[in-house]
């Protein structure tokens, strides 16, 4: 059991606190920790404690959380390989998050040369073998080796909340799903779609002059469509009253 995690939303300091737990006990495992592995993690995290991918329910929005996942032993591929490199990184395993498209994996390290499928409780792949993960998941698209490098903490994020986006559009959770676009439509260098649907989103559930602000904001980054990003708000703001 995760002792320090409850039914109430964590706090970072707790999600850091399991990570912390994770990484003491294994290594307080023998042999040392100089001696640790990306094997010998993957062992510990998917083997001893349990951790794997949620096959039957992949697309819940609990599995693109990290304090879920971590509550419930299972997630989805980002998750997982995110829990994989924290609970590395505090035992001086350098690990990366490599974000092929369609399957997030596993790499051992900066310039990863190996790597790992979490999802399927850790077992290697060689590049044809992420190669064939890539054709099954994305059959209509070209491979190319750059899909094998790491990804940084910003894309991430956005691969998180791209998730995320879709698992609410999927279970009709309007609200989540404005949150998850207010989200991703500030991080730095948010495409400008991401805004346009957040203000579509606020204006269908009655939210009008939020996505008023929305059209406003948007007016302001794109000046060529500033006419009609203004009336709209207009519009919207004229109903409200």
């Amino acid at each position: 059991m995760v002792a320090q995690l409850s039914s109430k939303p964590p706090t970072l300091g707790e999600v850091a606190g399991e990570l912390d737990r994770l990484a003491h006990q294994l290594g307080s495992q023998p042999p040392a920790p100089a001696s640790l592995s990306p094997e010998r993690l993957l062992t510990f995290i998917h083997g001893t404690v349990g951790f794997h991918g949620d096959a039957n329910d992949y697309h819940k929005p609990s599995n693109s959380f990290i304090q879920q996942a971590l509550r419930r032993r299972k997630g989805i591929p980002l998750t997982l390989t995110a829990i994989d490199v924290e609970v590395g990184r505090r035992l001086d395993l350098e690990l990366s998050v490599v974000g092929m498209p369609g399957h997030v994996l596993l790499g051992n390290g900066a310039r990863p040369n190996r790597w790992f499928d979490p999802f399927a409780g850790g077992t290697e792949l060689n590049v044809d073998g992420c190669i064939e993960l890539f054709t099954r998941f994305r059959p209509a698209s070209q491979f190319d080796r750059s899909m094998l490098e790491p990804i940084s903490a910003l894309t991430f994020c956005r691969r998180m909340l791209a998730n995320l986006r879709m698992a609410y559009l999927r279970f009709g959770d309007m609200n989540q799903l404005i949150n998850i676009l207010e989200l991703a439509a500030n991080l730095d260098q948010a495409p400008i779609e991401i805004r346009s649907e957040l203000a579509q989103f606020l204006a269908a559930a009655g939210r009008s002059e939020q996505a008023a602000n929305e059209y406003d904001h948007l007016a302001e980054l794109e000046p060529n469509k500033s006419d009609a990003y203004r009336l709209s708000a207009r519009r919207l703001r004229t109903h409200r009253n």
